[in-house]
């Protein structure tokens, strides 16, 4: 049975852990500062792959789909340029089989990748996100990735900055994308969401709409998944379930 669920019309959170989080800067920062090698040669700047591992949960009846990123595990074999990054198929197959073995907690939810640039002024907000060839790796191999139970998706571009600045800086640009400023490095973080949209044979549609980013490590606890209640302050104090407060 498939594990890509059809369009939840009530949306989608992707909640991102600290630890995913510190594994992706340091591969992404990695792959952009240090040399890497590539057909025979070393060079900086090239981009990175990995695969996304964590769990999925349903909000109530009627609310959103959570996506919770708890692990990132980057692809050491991939194949690495400044403009592609090719990862293996075999290493999604090993890391699937240890993962169920040992950390079965964790399942395969999607996978993560970079996009380097250079100075912050040359990229546009087309370019920070998805491109045409990303959308296309996964809506025209949905077999593959239906089978797999592929439903996020990030991307994580990078530029750098003239000035420095002092101290870090985070910010929303939009629901499903955060604009992180390290001294004098910029980076983007987007979420997208594959879906189902056919069985017979598998089709799969990726969307950014719909889709909030969710970065307790950067953010804090700025975000409600769902109603909460309150606790009575009056004589004696008691928890006042949500659908019953005011």
């Amino acid at each position: 049975m498939s594990k890509v669920e059809e369009r939840n019309p009530h949306g989608y959170y992707v909640r991102v852990s600290e630890d995913a989080l510190v594994q992706l800067v340091l591969a992404g920062l990695e792959a952009y500062c240090v040399d890497h090698a590539h057909d025979g040669r070393r060079r900086s700047g090239v981009e990175t792959y990995g695969t996304l591992w964590g769990h999925q949960v349903h909000v109530g009846k009627n609310g959103p789909t959570v996506y919770c990123i708890s692990q990132v595990g980057i692809d050491t074999s991939a194949e690495r340029a400044r403009d592609s990054v090719h990862p293996s198929s075999e290493a999604l197959t090993l890391k699937r089989e240890i993962m169920a073995s040992l950390w079965p907690h964790y399942e395969f939810l999607g996978d993560v990748h970079t996009h380097p640039y250079g100075h912050v002024s040359k990229v546009s907000s087309v370019e920070r996100g998805f491109s045409d060839v990303d959308i296309r790796d996964i809506t025209h191999n949905s077999g593959y990735w239906d089978d797999l139970g592929y439903r996020v998706g990030m991307v994580l571009s990078i530029a750098w900055l003239k000035r420095a600045v002092p101290d870090p800086k985070v910010e929303f640009l939009d629901d499903g994308s955060l604009r992180i400023t390290l001294k004098n490095v910029r980076m983007w973080l987007k979420a997208y969401v594959a879906y189902s949209v056919g069985r017979t044979p598998p089709e799969l549609a990726v969307t950014g709409e719909w889709v909030v980013i969710d970065c307790p490590g950067l953010t804090g606890l700025s975000l409600h998944y769902g109603p909460m209640g309150k606790v009575a302050t009056g004589r004696k104090r008691s928890y006042v379930p949500a659908d019953r407060g005011r």
